[in-house]
């Protein structure tokens, strides 16, 4: 019982076991004679500080103590505490045991326990009050589309500013920012050309970091002066006439930025209430921050507002949110406070209206933003895609010899960029047939409750069969968890994956033969494991994520260990409310047999599609202003990437390897666009 004499008592028990005087009398090595010689060091320091003879009288209390010297200089400690003077002590014990050898860091550790402890439920700044938690929501939202612009000086980098996005493929940030300030002709110039900027990177985006560089072509497509004096000062007058220099840029990127909602641009209104408003930037490194307080005045006459929140180089082209969570200012910079009596501090900081930006965009003839945006498919990192385009063009190709004409070409266009990473992206085509798949992908995707589960997509080979999956892999919310690949025969990584879930089912078989084909005998277990795929647990309530199946046959040509399984598979699969069975290029024998297992309740969509065509890339190109000036075959493509050794058949269908290659080699610009390159 807790107070008995019988019990034994230990320090958790004890109000001191945990306090500063107790952490430091069993830290120090000291001998007690010289513990109370230092503790009369601090004699009229403070007229609180005991005796040392009378805090080692008053020790009585401290018998939980076992260890006799630890218990003398714990009752110095306490006293010194009492007086407020541990900290002084600590240093005076630290100077011993430093003469003595003690090593640093363990010096160092105590010191900082000791001298700079925390304060319980401090408030930093009484005038500043409090935040809503509700806010971090929004801003955790908007800062995964807020990234650094970045800037290389030799071998090394450098943040110069923040962006953030208004398009999948287009950010806004400070003129001053996108273009290096100059003097021209008398005056202070921030236009093209745009700084050598190296990337602008997203490191908050959904998932991981997300970067691209600027486009090629066009990157610039509108801006607007910075109000400058000097080439590196802001002009603090504002007036009518700064509505002409608005300080932006919106640039153009060489590629999406997928995991991140972009930013509305148009602007509201802002209420100069007093009330909170945010700042969301980067201060030289890859860390994104905030600070929070107040829009003190409007500047409409310039398109400006004066706000109150902390800043620092770097932040230059970020975004500021009100209080009702609305973006409503692009952060401009520092400027001294108006004349008069100055109180607090002698600076403020000044933002862009967006509203303003936009009334300059909506006043030019075309709207910069008006034209779409990229396909998404450009942006469809998969290093396994990019190998399997080089293996299976070198397949499609009549000539065996070719393939190293076929690889050479292909390690011209994948080749890194200046920044040493390859390209790993893969365009797709919108043709209609094309397109009627997407569409039905996405439905799947998002609708639970739907009777149409499974889906044929054939073609002849080199259509493109299975880059469908991967466009698939880009639909779906998380690619990891909502779409599991089966292959035919071959053991891959997501055989692998399942056949460990299958070995911690009950009765579970084994998954593959000694020829490495897929071989499922207990269809019950597998739709069990499926099931749990990317889902934590089930007990709370059944699955209502939707999860594609995808198996790939290849060209028609695939064989099957066991067809009668796949078809028990796929038909037990069609049962699942939350299964989506996509089946690329099954045998057409397979194909009806599939058809007839299928339940009646259950609805199968059957896609044809067709070689790309010439015309497609030209319309594909067309979307980024890339459109060449003649239509370019696949004997004029291997010329200018300088294969001319390559034999093709002359015609306008493409495999879907080859019309990859060619649109990703234009929108890299390393396809010579003339006549040079027709056959």
């Amino acid at each position: 019982m807790s107070g008995s004499s019988t019990e034994a008592v230990g320090p958790i028990t004890q109000p001191l076991a945990g306090s500063g005087a107790f952490i430091l009398a069993s830290w120090t090595s000291i001998a007690p004679e010289e513990a109370q010689s230092l503790y009369d060091g601090l004699a009229g320091l403070s007229v609180q500080l005991s005796s040392s003879k009378r805090a080692l009288l008053l020790r009585d209390d401290l018998d939980w103590i076992a260890d006799h010297r630890v218990q003398q200089i714990m009752a110095l400690c306490r006293a010194a505490m009492e007086a407020g003077l541990l900290k002084e002590y600590c240093i005076s014990i630290v100077g011993w045991e430093r003469a003595r050898g003690r090593a640093a860091e363990q010096l160092s550790g105590i010191l900082n326990r000791i001298l700079s402890p925390g304060t319980p439920q401090a408030v930093l700044d009484q005038d500043a009050g409090f935040t809503s938690t509700d806010v971090f929501d929004i801003l955790s939202e908007f800062s995964r589309a807020i990234g650094y612009v970045e800037v290389k000086d030799g071998n090394a980098r450098r943040i110069i500013g923040t962006a953030f996005l208004v398009r999948p493929d287009v950010v806004i940030t400070s003129a001053h920012v996108a273009f290096e300030a100059r003097l021209d002709g008398g005056k202070i110039v921030t236009g093209p050309p745009t700084r050598n900027i190296d990337r602008i990177c997203f490191p908050r985006a959904r998932g991981a970091a997300q970067e691209a560089k600027l486009a090629d072509i066009n990157p610039v497509l509108a801006y607007s002066e910075a109000l400058m004096l000097g080439v590196n000062q802001l002009d603090r007058d504002v007036n009518e006439a700064a509505l002409a220099r608005l300080d932006y840029a919106l640039l153009r990127l060489d590629r999406v930025i997928d995991r991140a909602t972009p930013i509305d641009h148009q602007g509201k209104d802002v209420a100069v209430d007093g009330r909170r408003s945010f700042l969301i930037g980067f201060l030289q490194n890859a860390n994104s921050l905030f600070d929070t307080n107040s829009i003190v005045r409007s500047e409409a006459v310039g398109g400006r507002i004066i706000h109150t929140i902390n800043s620092a180089g770097g932040m230059s082209g970020s975004c500021l949110i009100d209080n009702r969570g609305v973006p409503v200012a692009l952060h401009e910079g520092t400027i001294p406070k108006v004349d008069g009596i100055v109180v607090g501090p002698a600076f403020e900081n000044r933002a862009v209206l967006l509203k303003a930006i936009a009334k300059d965009l909506e006043s030019r003839p075309v709207h910069p933003l008006a034209a779409s945006g990229r396909a998404a498919g450009l942006v469809m990192y998969d290093e396994a895609l990019i190998t399997r385009l080089g293996r299976r063009g070198a397949q499609l190709l009549a000539d065996p010899a070719s393939q190293s004409e076929w690889e050479k070409l292909m390690a011209i266009i994948t080749r890194a960029g200046a920044d040493g990473l390859p390209w790993m992206a893969h365009p797709w085509f919108t043709d209609p047939d094309r397109g009627r798949i997407e569409k039905w992908f996405a439905t799947a995707a998002t609708t639970v409750a739907t009777a149409s589960r499974v889906a044929f997509i054939n073609g002849p080979r080199g259509s493109g069969k299975t880059f469908m999956i991967d466009i698939l892999k880009r639909i779906v919310p998380n690619a990891g968890t909502d779409l599991i690949r089966i292959a035919w025969s071959e053991g891959d990584t997501t055989l692998a994956t399942l056949a460990r879930q299958l070995a911690a089912a009950p009765d579970s078989s084994e998954t593959r033969t000694a020829e490495g084909h897929a071989r499922y005998e207990n269809v019950p277990a597998i739709i069990a494991a499926l099931e749990t795929h990317g889902v934590p647990s089930l007990a709370s309530a059944p699955r209502s994520k939707p999860l594609f199946i995808a198996i790939d046959a290849g060209d028609q040509t695939g064989s099957v260990t066991e067809p009668n399984t796949w078809i028990e598979l796929v038909q037990a699969l069609s049962r699942q409310p939350w299964a989506r069975v996509v089946l690329c290029g099954l045998p057409k024998e397979l194909q009806w047999s599939v058809k007839d297992a299928l339940p009646a309740e259950v609805t199968y969509e059957p896609f044809q599609i067709e070689h790309v065509r010439s015309g497609d890339i030209v319309k594909f190109l067309e979307r980024f202003g890339m459109a060449p000036e003649t239509v370019q075959t696949p004997r004029g493509v291997a010329a200018a990437f300088n294969a001319p050794d390559m034999p093709h058949k002359a015609r306008e269908e493409l495999t879907t390897c080859m019309a990859a290659l060619i649109a990703i080699g234009w929108h890299r610009g390393i396809l010579p666009v003339g006549s040079e390159g027709v056959a």
